[in-house]
């Protein structure tokens, strides 16, 4: 069967629950029970997988969740490399590493790794990474890259700074620190704005603005149920569940075509979560994201948008330079 919508970009929560409480984070609002996917339903969604691998990009095994409290995370890693499932990889905090831990999912070969940092600042980081220890995250940072390097392993590593009040004029120092540890060729430094996760006040009008993931991204929860995007937390919008319907069927059904419609024409304000989400146009004026190589080259500032980083690096990506700080000094 022949399907007009392929997602290029897959969510997949195997855990939900977090060792954290992040002052950004949606954590405090969350509804659903915590604990990891099954396997079974794990296998069943990367069989479902091997039928569109040609057209994913981006493969996270995170969502809401810290990924290491995933006591199968390795295997699961694992096994989407054994059936060529690309750019497999997931965001961490990184607290929850030890060195056993470390060589263990360098071992599984993750395409990438992303570690959320926010500040060299011991009190900064510990006022927004609330429950963690800034010298043992940092330990760790500095551990997976040094026997990443030391195992000639080709995973991706990727440090980002969540930019807030906290730690507002930042990231020129972060940004240095870490262009002297990571490799150039591979790997990347991200600085990210805030947004609401939806809980805007409804009275305020957040656009029109079609968001980027309805065509391209498919998020499953722990339990295979699909909702309508990453920022659906708690499922306002269920399309579907994996354990009942291929992923390509859900993506394609009659559920995502109406969303897909209400987008199409300019009325997302009348669905629920996205009537009070300002993603789409903090997104549009280039606030969300800034992707650069360790050296400060820019790679992407589209959040919706996977690349390919081969093409980004030599040149070839489509980004507009300087939209991140010229959205900082609008605001």
């Amino acid at each position: 069967m022949k399907y007009n919508f392929i997602p290029d970009t897959m969510n997949i929560e195997t855990v939900l629950g977090c060792n954290a409480r992040c002052t950004m984070c949606s954590i405090g609002s969350w509804e659903r029970k915590h604990g990891m996917m099954a396997p079974e339903i794990f296998d069943t969604i990367v069989d479902q997988m091997t039928d569109f691998k040609d057209s994913l990009k981006s493969v996270a095994l995170f969502l809401d969740g810290e990924p290491l409290i995933d006591r199968f995370l390795e295997d699961r890693i694992a096994l989407c490399k054994s059936n060529d499932i690309p750019q497999i990889g997931f965001t961490t905090n990184g607290a929850l590493f030890n060195p056993k831990r470390i060589r263990s999912v360098l071992e599984a070969e993750p395409d990438w790794m992303v570690f959320s940092l926010d500040s060299l600042d011991k009190e900064t980081y510990e006022k927004i990474r609330v429950r963690l220890k800034f010298e043992r995250v940092q330990e760790n940072v500095h551990e997976v890259i040094r026997l990443r390097d030391q195992l000639g392993k080709k995973t991706r590593i990727v440090v980002r700074l969540i930019e807030q009040e906290l730690n507002r004029g930042q990231f020129p120092e972060f940004q240095n620190y870490f262009s002297n540890l990571l490799d150039n060729e591979k790997d990347e430094i991200h600085r990210h704005g805030t947004h609401n996760w939806g809980m805007g006040d409804t009275d305020y009008d957040f656009g029109r603005t079609k968001c980027g993931h309805i065509d391209s991204k498919f998020v499953i929860y722990r339990d295979g149920t699909v909702p309508l995007c990453c920022i659906d937390f708690n499922g306002d919008n269920v399309m579907g569940n994996v354990t009942q319907n291929h992923i390509l069927e859900i993506f394609n059904n009659a559920i995502f075509h109406r969303a897909r419609d209400i987008h199409n024409s300019g009325m997302r304000h009348t669905m629920s979560v996205c009537d009070s989400c300002d993603f789409p146009e903090a997104n549009s004026a280039g606030a969300i994201t800034e992707k650069l190589t360790p050296n400060g080259k820019l790679l992407s500032n589209d959040a919706f948008k996977p690349f390919d980083n081969d093409a980004a690096r030599s040149g070839d990506a489509e980004v507009s330079v300087g939209k991140y700080e010229d959205m900082l000094e609008a605001s």
